[in-house]
């Protein structure tokens, strides 16, 4: 009942100007770069984690939103502006889509091309070459929609460890509806086991999946390839690197960190025929020891899923992003609301919106 009226009263707010006002002024007050992350702009043909992904028509009208509100910059002039120890202009904000989905070309690119509006894609380059589906969209895919009566290898079990056995079948033992928040919780436990683990659990997942649930579900999303990279990049978009494996980065060897990092960057650079100078660590982990071997292999920004916005003063190494999803764009009747969005990103300064990619 409490957000209900809150909704409510935001909604007047907005309407009246009351909103709008207060956003300019705090906007004129702090000059500082909010970075947007987004992952899948869903048309709902594929089926992917819900917590990195935002519908089309509300990524249009969030689209809209941005472009009367917000001073919309590439990172070219984010880094000319940091060069130059120039102030951010008000307003200024960020367009970054990490994974480099398919549908965030079909779907997403279309309306950013068609009004000029630059953006940063960062991608997996395994992934850009086999345009392959990620592990925490199988597993949501399968966990989602599966029971305990759907076949699987049961090699399968011999790969899970055995605290995630009780909390798998669980999982599938729960009225679908009601799956979601352990969904999210059983993949987060998942980024703690071995990059090759994960892979062997996605490899058996997939296969039950697309062999007894893709025809009815449908498929699960994925990669877009190197041709939807090169189109991008020819209309404007900046293209970043988000490693070769997409490896948590402070879970694996310093020789494989290095090889992660420069890897992606030489393939991206021979493929494109430019630098690339942008990075995007990997579900937002990393520490103190990345940071610098992201250095050293040459870039010269690097993005987080922190929740907030940038200072003048920022570390470009450590840049703080807001994940974009319907939940943070809607009210709770799913619905997309202008004023909610606004008064969002107004107070985006330290909370996670769920999962990361």
């Amino acid at each position: 009942m409490k957000k209900k009226v809150f909704y409510a009263i935001l909604e007047v707010f907005y309407r009246v100007g009351i909103l709008r006002f207060a956003f300019f002024v705090q906007n004129a007050l702090r000059a500082s770069l909010m970075v947007l992350m987004f992952h899948r702009v869903s048309d709902g043909k594929n089926v992917g984690l819900p917590s990195i992904s935002i519908r089309k028509e509300n990524y249009i009208k969030l689209v809209n939103l941005l472009q009367q509100f917000f001073n919309i910059v590439s990172h070219d002039e984010l880094l000319q502006m940091q060069t130059q120890g120039e102030n951010f202009p008000a307003r200024a904000t960020m367009i970054t889509f990490d994974d480099a989905y398919e549908e965030a070309y079909q779907n997403g690119a279309p309306e950013l091309i068609g009004r000029s509006i630059p953006a940063t894609v960062f991608a997996v380059t395994d992934a850009i070459d086999k345009q392959a589906v990620f592990w925490w969209d199988v597993v949501y895919a399968f966990l989602q929609y599966a029971n305990l009566a759907t076949p699987i290898e049961s090699k399968f079990y011999e790969i899970l460890p055995e605290n995630l056995k009780v909390e798998f079948n669980a999982i599938l033992n729960t009225p679908f509806m009601e799956r979601g928040v352990r969904i999210n919780t059983f993949i987060e436990r998942l980024k703690k086991i071995s990059g090759g683990a994960i892979n062997e659990i996605k490899e058996y997942l997939l296969l039950s999946y697309n062999t007894s649930l893709s025809k009815e579900k449908g498929p699960i999303a994925r990669s877009m390839n190197l041709e939807s990279l090169l189109e991008l990049k020819k209309n404007g978009y900046t293209v970043g690197s988000h490693t070769v494996t997409h490896q948590f980065l402070n879970e694996i060897p310093e020789s494989d960190i290095r090889m992660e990092l420069r890897r992606s960057k030489q393939k991206l650079e021979k493929a494109i025929g430019t630098s690339i100078d942008t990075f995007a660590y990997p579900a937002g982990i990393y520490n103190s020891d990345v940071v610098r071997m992201v250095k050293e292999s040459g870039y010269l920004t690097a993005f987080t899923t922190q929740m907030g916005c940038n200072s003048k003063n920022v570390n470009l190494l450590e840049i703080k992003r807001i994940n974009i999803w319907d939940d943070f764009v809607c009210d709770n009747r799913g619905k997309f609301s202008a004023s909610l969005t606004l008064w969002r990103l107004m107070t985006a300064t330290g909370k996670r919106f769920h999962a990361r990619a």
